[in-house]
């Protein structure tokens, strides 16, 4: 271009602007080119990484699946358990108060000298 900022363009600086500006536009042209390209495999990717973690999830799954129920039968073992030992104390309580009762009642009928 001219030194002067005001001076008109002359067609050798509007040819070297438009010869740019199609260097540019090809340029950009090569670039949405390579960004479609690189979202095509990124797509592909993504679907794959997708895929890997259904299948480790699937894996964990079942791999618990086996501890889950042996965790089951053991809680199930316990709260029989825990029922049993319940009455059980329930059973012995009842025992323990009919003695003092018994006790109580002794004393009462003979209650002891003063």
């Amino acid at each position: 271009m001219a030194e002067n900022e005001n001076a008109p363009a002359t067609k050798k600086d509007v040819a070297v602007v438009a010869k740019d500006v199609a260097a540019v536009a090809k340029d950009v042209a090569a670039v949405k080119k390579d960004l479609a390209a690189l979202d095509t495999r990124l797509d592909v990717r993504m679907d794959g990484l997708s895929e890997q973690m259904r299948d480790m999830q699937t894996e964990l799954l079942k791999a618990f699946l086996p501890w889950q129920e042996q965790v089951r039968i053991q809680f199930r073992e316990l709260e029989v358990n825990t029922g049993n030992s319940v009455s059980t104390v329930k059973e012995r309580m009842n025992i323990l108060e009919r003695r003092l009762w018994e006790i109580e009642k002794r004393l009462l009928m003979n209650p002891p000298a003063a």
